[in-house]
């Protein structure tokens, strides 16, 4: 059957609710307002299957959402993929390559240059050139544990109210600005939604300094009832110093005597587990986190790289989906900042597979396991600590689940 794949416009607004409903599940009640696909910050595309009879059916779907990331101190533009659902008596059919290739060639056009996404099944992406990099995990911690936190210095804790909030967001970038990967959380995509933290939780507790500058925050919901089962949910704790944390972690902690367990969203070796006394930190949901290379220049130029190293770095990528990435390239890193360039070929020179260069881009795996698990080959093992140099870091941070 022939296969169209465009974007999606206001008129296809209500086939994407019910093919959405079909993969991610109804709600139990039918909600009144109209089907709507508008907003900033995103678009959607869908593949659109034609029977013998003439007739275009809505066959699978996927959301680019408009982010950045943070990688070495600079802002990297990401297409972010979200709501991919293909209806059940299309999969298989290949619908979702010729969808990627539109969606990811508007992406590109636009000025992203790596895509991420939360897949359900890691083996679905692999072929398109995204690899599994990290984690966005729950973590249950027992409240007397933060309870035994050691007291703070200095500084003091108070519930937040609107006149924080420019603040609260100032203490997200200081934070997110110097790790890997999580989102920069401005922009179009995020529009309006720091004025609505105060409205979407039970309490936003503040950590300020000495200065009156607030160096940290929790976001937190009570739950319900008191006593064994019932447990305090933190979305978000962040914090930029010892005592920030050492704050935080104590008030959350003075819940011990109703709740016994604290639910963490947490990422990476969370700072958190260096302030705490015990060794509490159960990990009970894990959503893999996966990165896609997709402008390899424009990728490997953006990011940021380690102040006081140089290097220059040749190498090739040959199997990636947008064919145009294949090719020889030369990055040169000084400064802090790096420069990549298409070159001439060299049969010496490493070759990453796309699933390679995203996991290199990363940090999440060094040269030994990326050449361990054939993900790059080529070149001189002896010489892999440059490229080690140049992209070790911290292990990726995700804040945030779409």
């Amino acid at each position: 059957m022939p296969v169209t794949v465009r974007p999606l416009t206001s008129a296809d607004a209500e086939a994407s609710r019910r093919l959405g409903w079909e993969a991610f599940g109804a709600p139990s009640t039918p909600p009144a307002e109209p089907a709507s696909i508008a907003g900033d910050g995103k678009a959607w595309y869908g593949a659109f299957v034609t029977d013998a009879e003439g007739n275009e059916r809505l066959g699978a779907r996927m959301l680019d959402r408009f982010f950045e990331s943070w990688f070495g101190g600079r802002r990297v533009a990401t297409a972010g993929i979200a709501g991919v659902t293909t209806a059940a008596e299309d999969r298989g059919q290949g619908l979702l390559s010729p969808l990627f290739a539109e969606l990811l060639a508007g992406a590109r056009k636009r000025g992203a240059v790596i895509s991420t996404l939360f897949p359900t099944a890691p083996k679905i992406y692999r072929r398109f050139g995204y690899e599994v990099v990290g984690d966005l995990v729950d973590v249950e911690v027992p409240a007397a544990a933060l309870a035994g936190v050691e007291a703070p210095a200095s500084g003091t804790v108070r519930r937040a109210t609107a006149a924080d909030l420019p603040a609260i967001f100032e203490c997200y970038t200081a934070w997110a600005s110097a790790q890997q990967g999580p989102l920069t959380r401005d922009g179009a995509a995020f529009a309006g939604q720091v004025d609505q933290l105060l409205s979407e939780f039970t309490g936003v507790t503040v950590a300020e300094d000495d200065h009156g500058r607030i160096v940290g925050y929790a976001l937190w919901d009570r739950g319900q009832g008191y006593g064994p089962g019932s447990m305090i949910t933190v979305d978000e704790l962040i914090a930029i110093t010892p005592d920030a944390y050492r704050g935080l972690l104590r008030t959350l902690g003075s819940f011990s005597s109703v709740t016994p367990m604290i639910k963490l969203s947490s990422s990476g070796f969370d700072a958190v587990r260096a302030i705490l006394p015990a060794l509490d930190w159960q990990v009970v949901k894990r959503s893999p986190y996966m990165i896609n290379v997709i402008d390899v220049a424009g990728a490997l130029s953006r990011r940021g790289y380690h102040f006081g190293y140089e290097a220059v770095l040749d190498f090739a990528v040959d199997d990636h989906f947008v064919a145009s990435n294949n090719g020889a390239y030369r990055l040169r890193i000084a400064g802090g900042r790096g420069r990549c360039e298409r070159t001439r070929p060299d049969p010496d020179e490493r070759v990453f597979t796309a699933r390679g260069l995203a996991a290199l881009f990363t940090g999440a795996l060094p040269l030994a396991e990326l050449r361990a698990t054939g993900l790059v080959r080529g070149g001189d093992p002896a010489a892999d600590s440059a490229w080690d140099g140049a992209f070790s870091g911290p292990a990726l941070q995700i804040r945030d689940y779409f």
